[in-house]
């Protein structure tokens, strides 16, 4: 009994942090529970760096737990251009196509990550192609806006 209440604590959780990403808000929770079982998850030391800058990314990934820096590249190497807490999220438009960084993000605190790899999110779209939220492209081609959780 205990291991099912974890297990469906995690699943709210987990959907519960895509839906806080702006281009999952109107998905509805059939497509967001298919995505669930694809959300890798990383649990990393203060200090780690999380993306490089130029590195390419292929997917999503959400900040759980934890606190991170995005440093953009330039003359000094610690210019701090943000701060990410709990709940903050970065590079949703590398699941639409793969784009490298423009930041370096370190985490500050030890931190936990869910990822979800652009492959991944495919086969959910091929597969379940009647839960596809109208207009996700779209939202997902949109540039992000900056704000105290958003990055990329």
């Amino acid at each position: 009994y205990q291991r099912r209440v974890h297990g469906q604590l995690q699943l709210f959780v987990k959907i519960k942090l895509i839906r806080h990403v702006p281009a999952f808000q109107h998905s509805p929770v059939q497509f967001l529970h298919a995505l669930v079982p694809y959300l890798k998850q990383r649990v990393l030391d203060a200090g780690s760096v999380v993306v490089r800058v130029g590195q390419l990314l292929h997917g999503l990934h959400i900040l759980a737990q934890g606190v991170v820096e995005v440093r953009l590249p330039g003359a000094d190497e610690d210019a701090v251009a943000q701060t990410l807490r709990d709940g903050s999220w970065f590079s949703e438009a590398s699941l639409a196509a793969p784009a490298p960084s423009t930041s370096t993000i370190v985490s500050i605190t030890s931190c936990t990550i869910y990822e979800l790899d652009a492959a991944d999110f495919a086969r959910v779209r091929q597969s379940h192609p009647d839960l596809v939220p109208a207009g996700l492209d779209v939202r997902l081609a949109e540039p992000p806006t900056p704000s105290p959780r958003v990055w990329s």
